[in-house]
This record gives C-alpha cells, sequence and structure tokens, in this order.
C-alpha cells in the first residue's frame, strides 16, 4: 500500500483521510490501479482531506466525484467502467445437531471436512 505524501510544515492529514487511503488501496479495486494512478490518487486525497474541513463545500464535493471517477471509487463509477466486484459466497447452511444418546461417546458425532 503507497504512503500518503507527506503533509506540509503545520498541517496534517485528517485521520478521516487517512482511514479513506487504507480503505481505498484495501479494496478490490486497488488490484486495477496502475503507479500512474498514484499522483492523481494523491491529489484526490488532498481534495477528500479538505472536505472533512469544509463539510457541505458543494464545489468541494464535485470535484472529489470527478476525481474518483476514474477509480471506480462508486457503484455508479464501476458500473461506467464495466468493473464488477465478486460477490462473496454465501456460507454453508449449519447441519443440524443430533441429540446424543445416553452414554454415547459425544466424539461419534465428529466429520472429516
Amino acid at each position: 500500500m503507497p504512503t500518503l505524501p507527506k503533509a506540509n510544515t503545520g498541517w496534517e492529514w485528517h485521520p478521516r483521510t487517512r482511514v479513506w487511503w487504507r480503505e481505498l488501496w484495501k479494496s478490490p479495486m486497488a488490484a486495477r490501479l496502475v503507479t500512474m494512478d498514484l499522483q492523481a490518487i494523491e491529489r484526490l486525497a488532498f481534495v477528500v482531506d479538505h472536505a472533512h474541513w469544509c463539510p457541505g463545500d458543494a464545489r468541494l464535493e464535485e470535484q472529489i466525484q470527478k476525481l474518483s471517477m476514474p477509480f471506480g471509487l462508486s457503484p455508479l463509477d464501476r458500473r461506467r467502467l464495466d468493473w464488477s466486484i465478486e460477490e462473496p459466497k454465501p456460507a454453508p447452511k449449519a447441519q443440524p445437531q443430533q441429540p446424543i444418546e445416553q452414554g454415547a461417546d459425544p466424539r461419534s458425532l465428529l466429520r472429516v471436512v
């Protein structure tokens, strides 16, 4: 995972921006990103960071949307890019447990999976 660029003197990345950055690089979309995308994603991080300090600023929200489109960061963007995320497989249904007969060895219920 790339690290956030060093902040300017006297300025620190907002904690929510740090979380956003980590989640971005842990997401399935990260596998589709290449080195050349990093500078644009760093610019996006800068705008995301400023949006935390200026909540409700429509210009920042619009800029975030515009900058994130090429990276598939929203369901609509992924649809435009014709990207899909593999759906998680459903958990196997639990088998009902059989009651253990009085005096029976409880290990008799164990099965190799």
